[in-house]
């Protein structure tokens, strides 16, 4: 097994891009001490119920586009292996990372709902299992279809893209389009709230139905009848907006960010 600064030393090399093929046969040793923790990890969220896909070995590609990128040394790297998990919305995104936490022990969490990584959203676990960190990304359905879209214009337009570098007006997109996420997860969320307070409240009323009076009732019915509306609407204006934007990301309709140049 290398050692940290053998490690660091063939992460200086690889940046560089002076590799021999020992440098190759090192480094994919060194990728490979993660698969254990990672399939350990993988197999216990599979347990769980969640639907897991990941990759236990981080690309070569990848790992020099990072080293240069952030300016990490190779040891340091956090993400050599990792897997995601994606879930309906920002409800049962806590419960994932509240189980992550609980499951593995301490974890590293980065929150990036609120704030943004070039337009990138979602919470991400750093957890470490037989001395070895495995990355477990969290997304919502629409967290990971903008996810997704911004790989296909990536691929298109160049990686550059998706650090906010580039096509001017592809960058204007995908930051709008983030921001549709961010409020639609976020109202979702707070309806998923109002929903749970309202059958916390019918509990309570319940309880008091013996002690309250008719006109009491008659004016309990009537602000619960007007919160139902209120719920429905809520819920139709927030289902049309998640149909709009889901029919945008698996839509063609902005192909022609294919043929711009950067």
């Amino acid at each position: 097994m290398l050692s940290r600064a053998s490690t660091d030393r063939l992460g200086i090399r690889l940046l560089r891009e002076v590799v021999e093929e020992q440098d190759i046969i090192d480094l994919n040793e060194y990728r490979h001490t993660f698969f254990c923790s990672y399939e350990k990890i993988v197999s216990s969220l599979r347990l769980a119920g969640f639907q897991v896909a990941g990759r236990p070995a981080k690309s070569t590609k990848s790992i020099v586009a990072k080293l240069k990128r952030e300016s990490i040394r190779l040891s340091q790297m956090q993400d050599m292996a990792g897997c995601r998990i994606v879930v309906d919305d920002e409800v049962s995104q806590e419960s994932a990372i509240n189980f992550i936490i609980s499951s593995f022990g301490e974890a590293r969490v980065v929150d990036r709902r609120e704030r943004a990584s070039n337009g990138y959203r979602a919470v991400h676990a750093v957890v470490q299992l037989a001395s070895r960190h495995v990355e477990i990304q969290v997304r919502t359905e629409l967290q990971h279809l903008w996810a997704e879209y911004s790989e296909k214009l990536a691929d298109m337009l160049g990686p550059e893209i998706k650090y906010g570098h580039g096509n001017p007006e592809a960058i204007e997109l995908l930051s709008q389009l983030s921001q549709f996420v961010r409020n639609y997860d976020h109202m979702q969320s707070r309806l998923s709230k109002l929903e749970n307070d309202a059958r916390e409240n019918t509990c309570t009323r319940m309880k008091l139905e013996p002690f309250l009076t008719k006109k009491q009732r008659r004016e309990l019915n009537f602000v619960d009848k007007k919160a139902l509306a209120a719920n429905k609407m809520a819920k139709s204006s927030l289902a049309d907006l998640r149909h709009k934007i889901v029919s945008f990301f698996q839509g063609d309709q902005n192909a022609n960010l294919a043929e711009k140049k950067k």
